[in-house]
C-alpha cells in the first residue's frame, strides 16, 4: 500500500514539473479555405507560456492578408523596414526569406507582462495565389507521366 502511495506522489510530482515548464506556443486554428476564390481566413487562438512572453513579439504573414487582434490590452502594428533574424531568435546564417513571395512583418506589443501565460486571438484573411511553376527542365527519362 505504501509503495502505491509513493508511486502516485512521484507520478503527480513529475507531471507538475512537465507542465510547469511549457516551452511551446499552443495554436488552436479555425480555418476557412475557398480554393476557387483563392481565399483563406484563419482565427488563431494562441496561448504563450509565461517564459516566452515578451513586451514585443514579431511574426510574418503573407503580404495579401489583413490582420486583426482580439485583445484590447495588446496592440498589433505593421512594421516597416528590414526584417531582422534577431526578431525571431534565429541565427542570421539560417534566416532566409523568399524574394518572390510578399510578406509583412507585424509586432504585437504587450505592455502588461505579469508572469502569466498570454492568451490572445489573431485573425487574418485575404487572397493568396501563387500559380504552380515548373522548377527545372523535364528530361526524356524523367517521371513527368505516371
Amino acid at each position: 500500500m505504501l509503495k502505491t502511495v509513493y508511486f502516485y506522489i512521484i507520478f503527480f510530482l513529475s507531471l507538475s514539473f512537465i507542465t510547469a515548464g511549457e516551452q511551446y506556443i499552443h495554436h488552436e486554428l479555425e480555418v476557412l479555405v475557398k480554393p476557387n476564390e483563392k481565399f483563406i481566413k484563419v482565427v488563431d487562438h494562441l496561448k504563450i507560456p509565461e517564459n516566452m512572453v515578451h513586451t514585443e513579439t514579431y511574426f510574418l504573414l503573407h503580404g495579401n492578408l489583413n490582420v486583426s487582434i482580439s485583445s484590447s490590452d495588446l496592440k498589433i502594428e505593421l512594421v516597416k523596414g528590414e526584417v531582422k533574424s534577431e526578431f525571431f531568435s534565429i541565427e542570421k546564417s539560417k534566416f532566409d526569406l523568399p524574394e518572390d513571395i510578399p510578406y509583412n512583418l507585424y509586432k504585437v506589443s504587450s505592455p502588461n507582462i505579469n508572469g502569466k501565460p498570454l492568451e490572445l486571438s489573431i485573425t487574418y484573411e485575404g487572397k493568396i495565389h501563387h500559380p504552380v511553376t515548373q522548377i527545372s527542365k523535364e528530361y526524356a527519362r524523367g517521371f513527368s507521366q505516371t
